[in-house]
């Protein structure tokens, strides 16, 4: 299982954010009570119990139409950075180092 502090490394990491141990050590007890919050609501059985309210039932929907379509060759040249005709970003999930 992973503890806490690898979460918040993980959060922050995704985050971009950087952390001093003073940082993470103010944070560890905030966010365990966070968590121990999720797990106590993870452990109640709901199981048969309807949901008390959904905005799905009131919801107005239209028809699908086509509207103003956007070539790719317009979003393409749109783009900040681009190769053979695909948007280049910033690698986020994965990265090794940040």
């Amino acid at each position: 299982m992973t503890s806490i502090q690898d979460k918040i490394h993980i959060a922050a990491k995704l985050s971009k954010i950087s952390l001093s141990q003073e940082e993470l050590s103010e944070l560890n007890p905030k966010a365990q009570k966070i968590f121990d919050s999720f797990e106590k609501l993870n452990s109640i059985n709901t199981e048969g119990i309807e949901p008390l309210y959904t905005f799905l039932d009131q919801m107005e929907l239209r028809e699908d139409e086509v509207q103003n379509q956007i070539t790719r060759e317009d979003l393409i040249s749109q783009a900040p950075k681009t190769e053979s005709n695909h948007f280049v970003v910033s690698r986020v999930v994965g990265e090794e180092n940040s």
